[in-house]
């Protein structure tokens, strides 16, 4: 919304409404309320609702800085519902620690940033509201996920991006950063360089624009008509003694 120029009185409606419809489908299934209520009261119910938050809790704190080493997990084994996807981030923290879990969220905001600069540099506003969709739906996946395994957010299903076990999921996430990759390939800038020559008093510039990748070059523009001049890549065929060339 943001990246288009929407008006913020447009967004904060739109956000009014979705809040709306959210809230009505919690309240339409118990198992979906029980969760609201297991994240505002994480202690209430530990054997109930909680006990799944309860044991993701317990595998981050038991990996303490370093972890107890890789596959050395002990959560994993019948304590930690659903701990090979929605609760994997819990197990990267029992088994490599606070050094592991941080490496991970680093990684994830570096994807964020390659995202953004991909974004930018886009040739086009599709190519730029499309690389900046699929950044946002990749690092939301992810920030809800982490924040359903610490407790900052509730339980909702939603697995860690390239680290959850699950193909749909490990497939559309590597289309889209296939995508990103497209976009990013397609979106480099063309150098843009003025070669200028004399040949036996005769002066003329060509300007040429040299894509990555292209195997011919156009020549766009010469002073003098009727005159015939052959470049070979970025380089003339000169003759004389005076001859010259200057690249910009």
């Amino acid at each position: 919304f943001f990246v288009v120029g929407v008006k913020v009185r447009h967004l904060l409606a739109i956000a009014g409404l979705w809040s709306m419809g959210v809230a009505s489908y919690i309240v339409s299934a118990d198992y979906r309320l029980q969760r609201i209520l297991a994240f505002l009261d994480k202690t209430g119910d530990i054997s109930g609702s909680g006990f799944q938050l309860q044991q993701s809790l317990i595998a981050l704190g038991s990996g303490h800085l370093t972890g107890l080493g890789l596959g050395l997990s002990r959560q994993k084994f019948g304590y930690l519902p659903a701990a090979h996807t929605d609760f994997i981030f819990a197990i990267v923290g029992e088994e490599l620690g606070l050094v592991g879990t941080a490496g991970l969220v680093i990684g994830f905001l570096i994807f964020v940033y390659l995202g953004i600069q991909i974004s930018l540099k886009a040739r086009d506003l599709f190519g730029r509201l499309l690389a900046v969709g699929l950044t946002a739906s990749i690092a939301s996946q992810a920030l809800i996920n982490i924040g359903a395994t610490t407790g900052l957010a509730p339980v909702t299903g939603i697995p860690l991006p390239l680290i959850s076990f699950g193909g749909s999921s490990l497939v559309v996430t590597m289309a889209s950063i296939g995508i990103l990759l497209n976009i990013a390939r397609k979106g480099t800038t063309a150098p843009l360089r003025e070669v200028s020559g004399q040949r036996r008093g005769q002066s003329k510039t060509i300007v040429a624009i040299e894509r990555p990748g292209a195997r011919r070059k156009k020549y766009l523009s010469s002073r003098r008509r009727g005159s015939s001049f052959k470049e070979t890549g970025l380089s003339s065929r000169r003759t004389g003694p005076s001859s010259r060339k200057t690249v910009y």
